[in-house]
């Protein structure tokens, strides 16, 4: 599921299991990521769940020899399956304040970015052209759309950060 960069090299992984019991009942969880065995044929011998309530890191060297029976098992997940993946461990670990946080942050980082290139760029081309004609009522007026703009963004765009 993940690989830890650093000297100790460990991957988190998570079992994979048939859930027979469960789906019998009716009860997968939701945190569960589901794998089809025509997507992986080498590795599943029937459909199967990742089981997120389970994870565990492992050191890096111990996946190097994992088999079934003397066929050594080298399987990564599609990208479909990989983004439920993460979008269910969001869920499991419920990272979704976390995500919105970071989200907001970096939106309202964006928005400053548009302010200040209207402050520093739009609004000084906008005076020059408007100065050159000589027509500072346009300026004026100008200058106030931009400033309605911009208070706007603030207001409506730019979140405070909690």
């Amino acid at each position: 599921m993940h690989k830890r960069k650093t000297p100790f090299k460990t991957v988190l992984i998570a079992p994979i299991t048939k859930a027979i019991s469960l789906k019998q009942r009716k009860e997968i969880p939701s945190n569960y990521v589901e794998l089809k065995k025509e997507n992986y044929p080498l590795v599943l011998v029937e459909d199967s769940f990742i089981n997120l309530d389970m994870t565990m890191p492992v050191d890096e060297v111990e996946l190097q020899n994992l088999t079934r029976g003397i066929t050594k098992i080298d399987a990564s997940l599609n990208e479909e399956d990989l983004n439920q993946l993460n979008y269910k461990i969001t869920l499991t670990y419920e990272l979704s304040n976390y995500i919105r946080h970071e989200l907001n942050h970096e939106l309202n980082r964006e928005f400053n970015n548009v302010i200040t290139l209207i402050d520093r760029v739009i609004k000084p081309e906008i005076e020059d052209i408007l100065l050159t004609k000589k027509d500072k009522d346009s300026l004026i007026e100008v200058e106030k759309i931009l400033d309605f703009l911009i208070d706007e963004i603030k207001l409506n765009y730019i979140k405070n950060q909690t």
